[in-house]
């Protein structure tokens, strides 16, 4: 699958992220599943057009542990955070105390190529 997305989705999807993980109330509380070696690596958030693509990517995954769902966010104990709704995701990465890891957005959309202007020929 190619991933494509134009720096400016990706930067309001960082800036959406970051201000949900910085202020998100009541979502500080560490999971006891997560290792606290993991917690040094960087988050990598894949922001998907639907739940259904989540939930496909998800199910490709072997050999890593789910730690914690939604129908829109899987989150793998990898640090791989894979959403539909970054504001879900963000949920997602406080509860887990994963809010002072860095952060690596990668946003994959389905893009729409630009017809050039005038006809051809």
């Amino acid at each position: 699958m190619a991933i494509h997305a134009s720096r400016t989705a990706i930067a309001l999807a960082a800036v959406s992220l970051v201000t949900w993980v910085a202020s998100g109330p009541g979502f500080a509380q560490p999971a006891e599943s997560c290792d606290l070696a993991s917690r040094k690596q960087p988050v990598s958030l894949l922001v998907l057009p639907s739940n259904s693509r989540v939930r496909s990517y998800a199910a490709t995954v072997k050999d890593v542990p789910i730690v914690s769902h939604d129908a829109s966010t899987v989150v793998f104990g990898d640090g791989r955070v894979v959403t539909s709704d970054v504001t879900k995701a963000s949920q997602h990465i406080n509860a887990l105390g994963w809010g002072s890891r860095s952060i690596n957005v990668v946003a994959s959309f389905k893009m729409r190529r630009r017809r050039p202007p005038g006809g051809f020929g």
